[in-house]
């Protein structure tokens, strides 16, 4: 599911964090703090380039 879809219903929903899963297994978990970093530093490395 796409970053922007997940965050979106994090809110919707409430919910603190979302599990991460790849063929049914679990792999880690995300929160919305998690989320706004990643974005932060995709940011600044778009505009480095």
């Amino acid at each position: 599911m796409p970053l922007n879809k997940s965050y979106q219903l994090m809110n919707e929903h409430q919910k603190p964090f979302l599990m991460v899963v790849q063929d049914n297994s679990l792999l880690g978990i995300v929160d919305a703090e998690n989320i706004a970093e990643f974005l932060l530093v995709r940011r600044a490395t778009q505009v480095a380039r």
